[in-house]
């Protein structure tokens, strides 16, 4: 007797806002991404997106493809934990990318209801990840309307 195929979620588009630096590494903007899912894990594959970089030319990356999400991990609470491959202590982070690391990252899960975000790496918690700032505490949203989209 023959399984009865499993039951697939239909794929559905998906928008969220990534936020990336402008290539003289001033400020955050906003840009929209829509993607395609198949009902998977959002906030990683939103941060997948995040990672694959900008699509506007005015904007840059915040980190290299070599960067994997490994998980997100829903704490309760509106509280979530994120775990990068070790490529994320490979960056040349100098202070500024570092800070709009730590600024984007949470805006980008803010839109999936956390409020906190606790960076891992290798599902381990890390004090520094560039060592220009402390990421012992969890990184928190700003207000979504300070940011803009670049024109």
């Amino acid at each position: 007797m023959k399984n009865p195929p499993a039951n697939t979620p239909e794929p559905k588009t998906e928008t969220v806002v990534l936020y990336y630096p402008d290539e003289q590494l001033l400020k955050l903007y906003k840009e929209n991404r829509t993607f395609t899912t198949a009902g998977a894990d959002l906030p990683k594959l939103a941060l997948q997106q995040w990672i694959a970089g900008p699509k506007h030319t005015k904007l840059a990356p915040l980190l290299p493809a070599s960067v994997q999400v490994q998980s997100v991990q829903d704490l309760g609470g509106g509280r979530c934990a994120v775990s990068f491959s070790n490529d994320l202590y490979k960056i040349n982070f100098g202070s500024t990318l570092e800070s709009m690391f730590a600024q984007g990252l949470p805006q980008v899960l803010a839109q999936y209801g956390y409020q906190e975000v606790t960076v891992l790496v290798d599902n381990k918690p890390v004090e520094t990840v560039a060592g220009h700032m402390a990421f012992d505490r969890p990184l928190r949203a700003d207000d979504a309307a300070r940011y803009e989209f670049m024109q």
